[in-house]
């Protein structure tokens, strides 16, 4: 401890906090208020009680988020936060120390402002908190600090709705810090799928919410010779999903709907990938058509759009920056240096495929779009297909 010896005088100086109310995975500051008759204190300390999922905001050096406000320090700079990590009781102890034994001047207001983090999953709900062994030392008696009451305060937790990104919205995601998301993106299985997204995320949440044996990959380079293209993406088992940047993503399983949380959506603007007069761009927002003469990837091969290819939202593409005549494209997979072919796909052309009803009527040009197609049996590619 800082200060020893409790002076058993009685003072009607005393600390106070305002309830505050935050969201769950929000970062909010408190204030740690000074009520005081005379300007005699140099230095303070408490101990700060928080229940489990609320924590004082941790820098990257490992310190905590704190503030000195200036006007009540007669020399702020050599003001000094010392803050431990949570004790056995839950509580935190913070120091604040000045190395010039200057005084805290003013006689009302803040002297320290904490930022609290709560975590993404805390539950919602009114949580009692506290300041307590809370002691002064004054400027001419350094080793006589002076005890002060305990200090209730109380923090509410609201629950942080959803941001729903939906494949088939046409609206650009609007930017939020700290926001959980509910993705509703279609994601194969077993097979590659083109992804964008715009927020971070890391590499073990890659695996945490599309499945540990997920695959990521990033397009590192493009070749053509003899009229076959190949592609080369590097798999990713580092720095996971960049905001606003196209790559490749073979998820363990099927599924359409993923809840994300504690992530920070950027504005959307995707970020073109060029390799080799190659390029890798995507969209956030459904009704678009890939460009004629740009591929696309369904049902793990690669699609020449001939216009009629409809793209909905989160999805990526590939845009040629030259006249490319290609008829196979050939997808690597560079993995620790050694790169192994994934597999050879053909160009399909799908100008020539369609819908067709039973009667032999074609209703749709684009044989991938079945959006809004009425239930029944129809002939896709060919095929008898139901739609359910």
């Amino acid at each position: 401890m800082l200060f020893c010896n409790i002076a058993a005088i009685s003072y009607s100086d005393n600390l106070s906090v305002e309830n505050i109310t935050m969201k769950q995975g929000e970062a909010k500051v408190i204030s740690i208020n000074f009520n005081n008759e005379k300007e005699m204190y140099t230095s303070f300390q408490f101990n700060m009680y928080l229940p489990k999922g609320i924590d004082p905001k941790k820098l990257t050096s490992g310190g905590v988020v704190t503030e000195v406000p200036e006007d009540r320090y007669e020399n702020p700079s050599s003001q000094t936060t010392y803050c431990g990590s949570r004790h056995d009781d839950d509580s935190y102890v913070f120091i604040c120390f000045s190395a010039s034994n200057s005084l805290i001047i003013g006689n009302e207001g803040s002297i320290l402002d904490v930022t609290l983090q709560a975590s993404a999953d805390i539950e919602p709900g009114t949580y009692k908190c506290k300041l307590g062994k809370i002691e002064f030392a004054e400027q001419e008696n350094v080793d006589a600090p002076h005890p002060m009451e305990d200090v209730s305060f109380t923090i509410t937790i609201e629950e942080n709705e959803p941001v729903i990104l939906d494949e088939n919205s046409t609206v650009l995601p609007t930017p939020k810090n700290t926001a959980n998301v509910q993705l509703k993106r279609t994601l194969v299985g077993g097979k590659w799928n083109t992804l964008v997204l715009p927020f971070d995320l890391c590499y073990d949440d890659v695996l945490k919410y599309f499945g540990t044996k997920s695959i990521l990959a990033k397009f590192s380079s493009a070749s053509t010779e003899n009229g076959s293209t190949t592609i080369v993406f590097n798999r990713d088992r580092k720095k996971g999903i960049k905001a606003n940047e196209p790559c490749l993503l073979k998820p363990e399983n099927d599924g359409d709907e993923y809840m994300i949380t504690d992530v920070d959506i950027v504005t959307p603007a995707v970020s073109n990938v060029i390799h080799d007069n190659l390029q890798f761009t995507g969209t956030y927002v459904n009704g678009n058509k890939v460009p004629e003469g740009d591929y696309y990837i369904f049902d793990n091969k690669f699609y020449k759009s001939a216009n009629l290819s409809n793209i909905k939202g989160f999805r990526g593409y590939f845009h040629p920056l030259v006249e490319n005549n290609t008829k196979l494209f050939n997808i690597s997979l560079d993995s620790d240096g050694e790169t192994t072919n994934i597999e050879s796909i053909y160009i399909y052309d799908n100008s020539e495929m369609g819908i067709y009803n039973l009667n032999g009527q074609k209703i749709r040009d684009n044989a991938h779009d079945t959006t809004d197609l009425p239930k029944g049996v129809y002939i896709i590619n060919g095929k008898k297909s139901i739609i359910r």
